[in-house]
């Protein structure tokens, strides 16, 4: 358990410095970097049609790469090479894609099995963050806040429907950035643990610490449950 922390802990500290895989060819070097949200729209379709067959992945994950690598041979190429780019410039160019094809066309089906690994394994590493650091818990809560206040009438929520409003726009406004650094100047799971993980506080009264059903000083109690009623009253009151 604790050398699984440490390797998350490790992993988390890879992708706040952005740390990319070092990739040589014919002696030229070539970074796989980890995907900007530009580069992720790019590439998510893509990643869509790679057929993996789940038990094999999940019994031998390098077996399975290779297997894809040498049956979906063209389309892995084209992953491989997008996430070579880390510019907007050259991602968005075919004749650039398509001359970082050419050169990688060198990897045999091993080499490629194992980048098309690392590849995957960044595509889930958020989720596996997220739990370590139990945030989709505190998302769970912020959701039962925000319709705890609804109810009250308190606020008025607009927007936020599309990537638009969740990422982009959010991120130009805390941040100050420009729409094109949310797009390339910034990995997305630094971009999305920032706006995950982003320290906020919230007044709640105490009629809507009840309707939310949330823990007061770390205890957790079900509101609905009408054995744990008096407890909640004794809570609140501080008593």
């Amino acid at each position: 358990m604790a050398d699984d922390k440490q390797h998350i802990e490790n992993e988390v500290i890879d992708a706040i410095l952005e740390k990319p895989i070092t990739l040589t060819i014919d002696g030229r070097f070539f970074y796989i970097y980890q995907p900007s949200l530009g580069i992720s729209l790019l590439t998510g379709q893509l990643l869509q049609e790679v057929k993996v067959n789940s038990h094999l992945y999940a019994t031998n994950k390098l077996a399975e790469m290779y297997r894809i690598c040498e049956t979906q041979h063209d389309l892995v190429l084209r992953i491989v090479a997008l996430y070579t780019f880390s510019h907007r410039s050259d991602a968005i160019k075919e004749e650039s894609v398509q001359a970082r094809i050419d050169e990688l066309k060198t990897l045999d089906a091993a080499e490629l099995a194992t980048l098309v690994t690392v590849i995957f394994e960044w595509e889930t590493r958020q989720d596996k963050f997220i739990k370590h650091y139990q945030l989709d818990r505190e998302k769970r809560t912020r959701e039962k806040i925000a319709m705890a206040k609804k109810n009250k009438g308190n606020n008025l929520t607009f927007g936020g429907r599309s990537m638009y409003g969740t990422i982009i726009d959010t991120a130009c406004e805390r941040y100050g950035w420009e729409v094109g650094y949310v797009l390339w100047g910034v990995s997305l799971i630094n971009l999305n643990m920032l706006l995950s993980d982003s320290v906020q506080s919230v007044f709640l009264t105490k009629e809507e610490i009840k309707e939310a059903h949330i823990s007061i000083d770390g205890v957790y109690l079900d509101a609905r449950d009408p054995k744990n009623l008096r407890e909640i009253q004794r809570l609140i009151k501080g008593k």
